[in-house]
């Protein structure tokens, strides 16, 4: 019997890039052969080092969207998500369509 495909994705807080200061690459090592999915929220402008905040509502759009993808491209995972201080916010207003194992806050 093969096991399920495991996809964690990562929401992260405000005013940081998708790895969260060093928090989320600091926890991946321990999560085995998980996939593991990062994304920015915000634009970010590598050339003159800035974020650009997106609204709330487009950030819980984005979240939907990167968890539809996941599950279009593996349709059989097991998908939870990992969310830090705002990112944790967005995941609860998302209210996922696709099934979500378990929304980890920390």
């Amino acid at each position: 019997m093969s096991q399920s495909k495991h996809i964690i994705i990562f929401s992260h807080g405000f005013g940081v890039r998708k790895d969260d200061l060093g928090l989320f690459p600091s926890i991946i090592p321990s999560l085995g052969d998980a996939e593991c999915i990062m994304f920015d929220y915000f634009e970010v402008d590598e050339t003159n080092r800035t974020l650009t905040v997106r609204p709330f509502s487009e950030q819980v759009r984005l979240l939907n969207t990167v968890i539809e993808q996941a599950r279009a491209t593996h349709p059989e995972a097991i998908i939870d998500i990992i969310a830090h201080s705002q990112g944790c916010f967005v995941a609860a207003v998302a209210t996922p369509l696709i099934k979500i194992r378990k929304t980890i806050c920390i």
